[in-house]
């Protein structure tokens, strides 16, 4: 449960999320949630060796080579990364 609830931030992290969904599903809902991570950490290992073997530098760099022979779809990532860090507040 720690990894599920530091991928999914700070309201994640209490439990009571997983809890909901997740414990009161019994086993099934256990293993779903062991599944899901186990999914979840593999894909982020080989966006690593990807991203260290082409020696990208940035995100949309990785999703450029992810998209390869379709350029255009790295759009995709465009309009969804940066319109969630524009309604973000300042920090300070």
């Amino acid at each position: 449960m720690v990894l599920s609830a530091s991928h999914a931030g700070g309201g994640f992290a209490t439990g009571n999320q997983e809890n909901t969904y997740f414990v009161c599903s019994g086993w099934a809902g256990l293993l779903s949630l062991a599944l899901s991570m186990a999914i979840l950490t593999g894909i982020i290992a080989i966006a690593m060796r990807l991203y260290n073997k082409y020696d990208l530098h940035s995100y949309k760099e990785l999703f450029e080579k992810l998209y390869h022979p379709f350029d255009k779809l790295e759009l995709v990532f465009e309009l969804f990364f940066y319109p969630k860090w524009a309604r973000m507040p300042p920090l300070l």
